[in-house]
């Protein structure tokens, strides 16, 4: 039987737009938006925002036996999720888990408080929960699923989940229709803030300071005299100067004040305590209009980094009149300033490691602090000495990359088109030859049979196979058994080392033992047929696979479906017009097909 995952597919091919909840409504004094909604009595999502405090409590609840969920954004893939299921007990446990993929999303340090559920919020079933959190990463986006299979362990928030019975998206508008109204008492900027503003509002999360003041130089970031003895300089740029970061320690405070500028307008992006990017706490901002999105991540490997709660303070205004040595240029299309405590991975004894990274792109969603990047354009990674007060310093570049061909996911796309050709288009042409067409073509399918399959497809999966190991940074572990990317990579390598070379050997030995007065098929030629079928099938589910662990677009998945859908009717079409025909002598050919170097006769019919 298929998995599960894939008959969801399926329903790919009648692809639905995300459902939208009810329309937001704002409070008298524009402080708090609410809105809500319900799929029947599945699942049901309400939402109240709390403007001047930048928190939205939600209801999660639900009538399934089993579990419930919502995530942020659009797809699983970076998603901050929170499941519900009832404890055994007559309570609710919530868990928060991250998404990586089309596989069971990974439990995560919670970034919520249990609250008694608002008067506002619609509720059905005996699954509910309400819980209150920051309003950093969320959106108009939503994700939802259900199960009626119960958890394995109810009473436990890390307790593993069956896969969704169904799943879909719906959207909220939290934005309220006017700004609250001003209060005598002021509001400090939020330590959680994420985003920051040119302009002067009434949020707590914008000021009315220049995030970019005018420069006095033309270098982004320099450091050259001896700051108070209380404090202490660093400084870096990239080779380019298109990044650039100034980091200031306040012992006193136990505080690092870190300022970045980029001149590539999409993204940008520092880590600190390692120089790859697997253990690294890492910072990405980019442009949301006049405003700058910030957010904290982490990353396993070469993979999208995941979106963590933030232990920054994000600054309304880069502190120029405060910070020593620190001047902007006007060169710099992003531009932001946070702090965050001085303690590890930030060194107290030497030089702290650090990554960094840039990119011409812009995020998909630039006012989601949770939205997906794109590949770096360039990356590196350098070292600042924070260690010592009453010092200043410039860091010292440790590495540098500086792509000049294909990038990551170029190479990934082409990775997925030669093996699409390689596996969903030669086979098919291959195949429907061998099986209908010796008749019509007499010797020639032969040929067009050897140069399908046994050029083709052989020749597109070793293209496939070189463009996914040149994505792959030097000394990755695990390139070929990773667990995070479920089945996908060891189907790929049964495929490509074990199941083709042993398909091509079959079909050479098959031809090398023909006969032409042979009266039955062999064993070798059936067994060549069945190790075909079986990896073709097996094939149109590892292409599924990598679709759904690249996170590819709706319209993508739903041209591939139709693919395949063509090819199973041409096939039932040449089933039912040629029937298939073998070479058996003793029957009645319709033509004959003669075997070049020799007379003898390849008796082919309808079997």
């Amino acid at each position: 039987m298929l998995p599960r995952s894939l008959t969801n597919a399926a329903a790919l091919l009648f692809a639905f737009a995300p459902s939208a909840g009810l329309a937001g409504t704002t409070s008298a004094d524009g402080n708090r938006v609410t809105d809500s909604w319900c799929n029947g009595g599945t699942i049901c999502v309400s939402g109240e925002r709390d403007v001047r405090a930048n928190t939205i409590t939600f209801t999660l609840s639900s009538s399934t036996s089993g579990w419930v969920a919502f995530g942020t954004g659009s797809r699983m893939a970076g998603s901050t999720m929170f499941v519900a299921y009832a404890d055994g007990n007559g309570g609710t446990t919530l868990s928060q888990r991250q998404g990586g993929g089309h596989y069971d999303p990974s439990v995560v340090g919670n970034s919520f408080s249990i609250v008694s559920t608002p008067s506002t919020a619609q509720v059905a079933g005996s699954v509910s929960v309400s819980f209150s959190r920051s309003m950093d990463g969320i959106g108009s986006s939503f994700i939802w699923a259900v199960s009626g299979s119960r958890p394995s362990n109810p009473g436990s928030t890390s307790a593993s989940i069956r896969e969704h019975d169904s799943y879909g998206y719906f959207s909220l508008d939290f934005t309220p229709s006017e700004p609250p109204k001003t209060t005598s008492s002021s509001t400090n900027v939020a330590a959680t803030t994420s985003v920051i503003s040119t302009t002067t509002s009434p949020s707590s999360m914008t000021s009315s300071a220049s995030p970019i003041p005018s420069p006095t130089s033309t270098q982004n970031v320099t450091a050259a005299t001896v700051p108070s003895s209380g404090i202490c300089v660093a400084s870096f740029c990239d080779p380019t100067n298109t990044f650039c970061v100034h980091g200031q320690r306040d012992f006193a405070a136990n505080v690092v004040t870190f300022t970045v500028t980029s001149r590539s307008p999409g993204w940008v992006g520092i880590g600190i305590g390692s120089t790859i990017m697997s253990g690294a706490v890492m910072y990405v901002g980019y442009n949301n209009g006049a405003n700058v999105t910030l957010s904290q991540r982490t990353a396993s490997g070469h993979d999208d980094p995941t979106v963590v709660p933030s232990t920054f303070t994000l600054l309304p205004s880069i502190p120029t009149a405060t910070s020593t040595n620190l001047t902007v240029d006007n060169a710099a299309k992003i531009a932001f300033s946070f702090n965050r405590t001085a303690d590890s991975p930030i060194s107290s004894g030497g030089s702290t490691k650090f990554i960094y990274a840039f990119s011409s792109k812009a995020p998909a969603n630039p006012a989601s602090s949770s939205s997906s990047i794109v590949e770096h354009d360039a990356y590196g990674s350098f070292a600042l000495d924070l260690s010592t007060a009453g010092t200043t310093s410039n860091g010292e570049a440790v590495s540098a990359g500086y792509p000049t061909s294909l990038s990551r996911d170029t190479l990934l796309t082409l990775h997925g088109v030669m093996l699409f050709l390689a596996w969903a288009v030669f086979p098919a042409v291959g195949i429907f030859t061998a099986r209908y067409l010796k008749n019509q073509l007499g010797h020639n399918w032969y040929r067009i049979h050897l140069a399908s399959l046994g050029v083709g497809t052989v020749a597109f999966t070793i293209l496939g196979l070189l463009f996914v190991e040149l994505s792959l940074p030097n000394g990755t572990p695990n390139r070929f058994l990773s667990q995070k990317d479920s089945a996908h990579r060891p189907i790929g390598v049964a495929l490509s080392l074990a199941l083709l070379p042993a398909q091509v050997i079959l079909g050479y030995i098959s031809n090398g033992l023909w006969k032409p007065d042979r009266t039955a098929i062999p064993w070798w030629d059936q067994l060549h047929w069945w190790v075909g079928r079986s990896t073709v099938l097996l094939a149109v589910i590892e292409l599924y696979l990598g679709l759904v662990l690249y996170s590819t677009s709706v319209v993508v998945m739903v041209l591939y479906w139709l693919w395949i859908a063509v090819v199973v009717i041409v096939f039932a079409l040449g089933q039912w017009r040629f029937g298939v025909v073998h070479h058996v002598a003793g029957s009645t050919p319709s033509t004959a097909d003669k075997v070049e170097e020799g007379t003898a006769v390849r008796a082919s019919a309808p079997k």
